[in-house]
């Protein structure tokens, strides 16, 4: 899993749905993801298919299948991913 690939998906995300929703890579290990999830996005409604969005932009540049772990949200929502 390339740190550079995560980070281009994440760029390509960003340039589509922010400001609703932005994405930053918080952290990486061998075979989780970490991602912050802000923007003005609806809490209540449709926040998760944001998540999705994300999701299908990693497997187009890891070319794995990625799945959601956990989200957790404090101020901004936190994604887990799996690879």
């Amino acid at each position: 899993m390339n740190k550079s690939e995560i980070l281009e998906a994440i760029r390509e995300f960003n340039e589509f749905r922010s400001p609703e929703a932005t994405a930053e890579l918080l952290s990486k290990t061998d075979d989780i993801i970490i991602v912050k999830m802000s923007g003005t996005y609806r809490r209540s409604c449709g926040l998760y298919d944001y998540f999705e969005d994300l999701l299908w932009k990693f497997r187009d540049y890891l070319k794995v299948k990625v799945k959601i772990l956990s989200t957790r949200m404090s101020s901004h929502f936190f994604l887990r991913s799996n690879i």
